[in-house]
């Protein structure tokens, strides 16, 4: 695997767009202890690397360079909450749609709802990417514009398709997961805007 345990942790800091004295002083070290371990010249502990990977938002196989992927789901992982549930990070979003695809996919119809429903949201903002210039027009197979359109009319499809399903009647309302309520709780921070400017209020 590319990377060493030094090369990454130094460019994970740099990629944040954070000095070595704002690292060091969130990981709760010394900046020279940092700029040891960033060179290689020192061995760091295994607590500091489940530090500086809940930190830096990766597994600590990805710092370890064991994978070059950053993220992580495990099909079998502890649906438990976990700490750095509380936190809005790509982790925390990924263990919420695991644990919602899990729920939904015991209603036999709905099965593949939660991978979906995300598929074409990420689409949605996949083609905002190309209509604004950030991502080439190549990606996508229809005109950005009516990309963006047909996304939205098939999530509300999507939506209530879910709404309708009714072949479960086994209900998990007891299942309050904490990972599924910090994005609960984030997106509808993000609700305020929309709702004053449809004239509502909170």
């Amino acid at each position: 695997m590319a990377g060493s345990f030094s090369a990454r942790l130094a460019e994970l800091r740099k990629k944040k767009g954070i000095s070595q004295k704002q690292a060091a002083s969130a990981l709760g070290i010394s900046q020279a202890l940092l700029s040891h371990y960033e060179k290689g010249i020192r061995e760091c502990s295994l607590d500091f690397v489940k530090k500086a990977a809940k930190y830096y938002d990766v597994t600590c196989d990805y710092l370890l360079g064991m994978t070059n992927s950053k993220k992580s789901i495990s099909v079998d992982f502890d649906e438990g909450d976990e700490s750095q549930d509380s936190e809005l990070t790509i982790s925390t979003i990924y263990r919420a749609a695991t644990i919602l695809e899990r729920t939904l996919s015991k209603r036999p119809s709905d099965a593949d709802i939660t991978k979906d429903f995300l598929a074409v949201g990420l689409y949605r903002i996949i083609s905002a990417a190309v209509i604004s210039g950030e991502l080439s027009p190549e990606l996508i197979g229809y005109a950005p514009e009516f990309a963006s359109a047909v996304a939205d009319v098939t999530s509300a499809r999507i939506i209530r398709q879910l709404i309708s399903g009714k072949t479960s009647k086994q209900k998990n309302q007891d299942l309050k997961p904490l990972c599924v309520k910090t994005v609960i709780d984030a997106a509808e921070k993000k609700f305020s805007t929309s709702i004053k400017e449809l004239g509502g209020e909170l």
